[in-house]
């Protein structure tokens, strides 16, 4: 392992207990170690959603996408590493003939039952690399939903925004 990547297990804001650390060692160390290598996903077994939220948090400290894959008690996260996810969704906005890395259909972004805040009435976006935030001119990346938030809070489920007056919620 490299100096280019440091433990980050130390930087979720949260009450952990002495299990937890040690949880989040672990999947640091899988992260890093994933980060080394030319793989593109790391996925990991089905777990709790309190653990699988954690790994979201991980990974985007990371700066890595991810996603929840399955149901009930065999649902589980996967990590991607963000730029080759980027590039990979990017390549499908560009000309047939132009050179580029294999477009990889069906990515789903959902980050679980977490929930982000912003100020209420904000417009807020998701892109296809699994980033969000306030709608930019310079930022070309496909949107894959775009919503006002009312009250200020919104969770990522299955490509899209979900606020709490919503069914999904």
């Amino acid at each position: 392992m490299t100096d280019k990547f440091q433990d980050k297990s130390q930087v979720i804001e949260a009450e952990l207990t002495p299990q937890d650390e040690e949880f989040l060692k672990e999947i640091n160390q899988q992260i890093l170690e994933f980060l080394e290598k030319d793989e593109e996903i790391l996925e990991f077994d089905p777990m709790n959603s309190y653990q699988r939220r954690l790994i979201h948090q991980m990974g985007s400290l990371y700066q890595l996408s991810s996603k929840s894959v399955g149901s009930r008690d065999e649902r589980y996260v996967c990590l991607l590493k963000s730029q080759s996810l980027g590039e990979i969704l990017s390549a499908q906005e560009k000309p047939e003939d132009a050179p580029g890395p294999t477009p990889r259909k069906g990515v789903m972004i959902d980050r679980g039952d977490e929930i982000f805040y912003c100020r209420p009435g904000q417009k807020i976006v998701l892109r296809a690399d699994g980033s969000f935030g306030v709608p930019t001119a310079e930022n070309t990346m496909q949107v894959l939903d775009e919503r006002e938030m009312d009250n200020g809070m919104f969770r990522i489920q299955r490509n899209h925004l979900i606020c709490p007056q919503d069914e999904q919620w």
